[in-house]
């Protein structure tokens, strides 16, 4: 062997060494972080549906609440929810199954952890 090829053997042995060694004191990944984010995410994403909702339902009057049962209207008024990025508290239990779908008038709507709503087009039957 040539000495400019051991030391390049060396050189790579030394940094996949190193790689190495910071990993095992780094130790393994955290995943809680992960999660963390997830539900962040879909709490985020709930609360400016929840806020969505109550915008459009606003007009309405202050008496007015923003229930499960005003989605129908929300999406056939509002299909997009244009320029939304609203912040805040929302009632989240009402909202947890309503954020994975909804039928409406064979009609699927997906409304994923980022307050986007899209449409599906229905099984072909």
């Amino acid at each position: 062997m040539s000495e400019k090829f051991k030391n390049n053997l060396i050189g790579i042995a030394i940094f996949v060494g190193g790689l190495i060694a910071i990993n095992i004191w780094r130790g393994p990944p955290d995943m809680s972080f992960r999660n963390q984010s997830l539900n962040e995410m879909v709490h985020s994403g709930l609360n400016r549906f929840h806020y969505a909702c109550q915008h459009l339902w606003e007009e309405q009057g202050p008496d007015e609440n923003c229930t499960k049962e005003s989605i129908p209207k929300m999406l056939l008024s509002s299909f997009d929810l244009p320029g939304i990025n609203i912040s805040g508290n929302g009632n989240q239990e009402d909202w947890q199954a309503t954020a994975r779908h909804d039928n409406l008038m064979d009609q699927i709507f997906i409304i994923d952890a980022s307050g986007i709503i899209n449409k599906l087009d229905p099984p072909h039957k």
